[in-house]
């Protein structure tokens, strides 16, 4: 019989920013398994969705911090009065993620997300989309939970209670 691992009965964290017309933004972070356990590392899983398409990414790793900077950009962008000017985009090499803001209303704010793969030369894939100022403003909160997978990396089991 082996002794459990780190990584054995947990669970992802998940996200989700969900946009009008049936857009959406997800992620799952996971652990990549090493031998060794100290070398285990996160992963995410991304989900582009659209009414008329679907692409899905596996195991890339982020670079660290990667959590900290979705969660302020979603903040900015939604507490700018005009995100598209004056909010930087979110950019991740490692992940090959990058997310900016493409126009905004009072009560609505576009975004395009697009996502390159290492492997491939070509176009990189996208998914542009109007979300709500309130749904971003959830988002901040929300993406942290990919930080919070049980049991996985010195991670905790639940949300911290202000959460809820």
């Amino acid at each position: 019989m082996f002794a459990p691992r780190p990584w054995d009965g947990g669970f992802p964290g998940l996200f989700r920013l969900a946009g009008f017309g049936g857009a959406a933004l997800y992620m799952r972070s996971q652990v990549r398994t090493a031998v060794d356990p100290s070398e285990c590392a996160m992963t995410l899983d991304i989900s582009l969705h659209s009414p008329d398409s679907e692409s899905r990414y596996f195991s890339r790793a982020a670079q660290a911090g990667l959590v900290d900077g979705l969660s302020a950009f979603f903040l900015k962008a939604a507490s700018e009065w005009n995100p598209e000017a004056s909010v930087a985009p979110m950019t991740d090499p490692i992940l090959g993620l990058e997310i900016s803001v493409i126009s905004s209303t009072e009560s609505r704010v576009g975004l395009l997300v697009t996502l390159t793969d290492e492997d491939d030369a070509g176009e990189p894939d996208g998914l542009d989309f109007e979300t709500s100022r309130t749904a971003l403003v959830q988002s901040a909160q929300d993406v942290r939970e990919l930080t919070h997978v049980d049991g996985w990396l010195g991670g905790v089991a639940e949300p911290p209670e202000d959460w809820n």
